[in-house]
């Protein structure tokens, strides 16, 4: 044990429990203080030791372990932003300390935001205190509260909406307009792969050449979301975009970043602004992958087939266009007696 003074004048704690080296400092310069954070920290060891007690970890630490889990995710930038919304809100206090109190009174703070990005920011603060958990910390029984989720019909492009859209996006009608070209032309090529794949969207932009077949027009595609894997055909227009940027390809992502190290990650607003000058205001990037989802349930798909491509783990959330299944079999029916009527 040795309590010591570095060059700055801050003194330090070391000393050896079980077997393991501990180095902490006191951050003052008062010997005083080091000699009782040295007896608050072998206290704390022998409460966890002996009587069981959990260690403690500030808020802040847990959600330092949280972000730093997923800091290669497609949504890391969302990530950040709802850790800064708990970092506002919360002081750096022991994560336990937090009650349900402060729960509700967190989510009235942010009742000016929608249901959907509070929902985001309570997942990552109950992903950081589960995190802390895991690791052995002391953490709180925390009820998060429960938000509503939007009901209704599914939001899907018609034809025409499809058309405007792309009129908007094509990168003909774009020049001039003061965005960078290798984005425009990206923002048309994966609006048309989403509509005609139903890829999601952190799932097309991480697109590698390895996993794509020209020749036999397919795509072979994992699904970390889900755990699982999917082969999808290409259409003629996928296969029209795929083949030109395979043509000038120089990176192994099909659509790689700026600087061509890594693939693209930026998140999708420009299609969002795209949508709203389009006049479709009342669906988002998503809805391209319902839009396919629907168009082949419409036209005959069933749900098991529509749920593979989707890469569902469950076919239960393939059940939201059942709706549309019934519509298909009725006609599908009422087809297949015409045609036997007919003989």
């Amino acid at each position: 044990m040795a309590i010591y003074k570095r060059e700055s004048g801050i003194y330090f704690v070391q000393f050896m429990y079980k077997g393991k080296n501990y180095i902490h400092s006191s951050h003052s310069k008062d010997k005083k203080v080091a000699v009782a954070l040295e007896h608050k920290l072998k206290s704390d060891l022998i409460n966890q030791d002996v009587l069981g007690v959990l260690p403690k970890i500030p808020l802040y630490d847990a959600l330092g372990f949280y972000i730093k889990e997923r800091q290669n995710s497609s949504n890391i930038k969302t990530l950040i932003c709802n850790n800064n919304h708990i970092k506002s809100y919360f002081d750096n206090k022991n994560i336990h300390e937090i009650t349900n109190v402060d729960i509700n009174k967190f989510n009235e703070k942010l009742n000016h935001l929608s249901p959907g990005t509070r929902r985001n920011i309570f997942s990552v603060l109950n992903g950081a205190v589960k995190k802390a958990g895991l690791l052995g910390y002391k953490i709180p029984n925390l009820i998060m509260p429960s938000l509503p989720k939007p009901k209704g019909r599914l939001s899907i492009l018609s034809k025409e909406d499809e058309v405007k859209l792309l009129e908007y996006l094509n990168p003909k009608n774009r020049v001039g307009k003061g965005n960078h070209w290798g984005d425009i032309q990206d923002n048309y090529d994966l609006c048309l792969i989403l509509l005609d794949t139903g890829m999601r969207w952190n799932e097309a932009c991480k697109l590698e050449w390895a996993f794509i077949d020209i020749s036999n027009k397919q795509i072979h595609l994992y699904r970390s979301k889900t755990n699982n894997e999917t082969t999808l055909g290409m259409t003629d227009r996928t296969l029209d975009i795929l083949t030109r940027r395979f043509e000038n390809r120089s990176t192994a992502w099909v659509f790689p970043n700026r600087s061509l190290t890594s693939h693209r990650i930026n998140p999708s607003g420009a299609i969002r602004r795209a949508l709203d000058n389009a006049g479709l205001t009342n669906v988002c990037v998503h809805s391209l992958r319902h839009t396919y989802a629907s168009r082949l349930v419409q036209n005959g798909g069933s749900l098991q087939e529509v749920s593979y491509l989707l890469g569902h783990s469950n076919i239960s959330t393939t059940m939201i266009y059942s709706h549309l299944d019934k519509n298909a079999t009725s006609s599908k029916a009422a087809n297949i007696i015409n045609q036997y009527n007919q003989k």
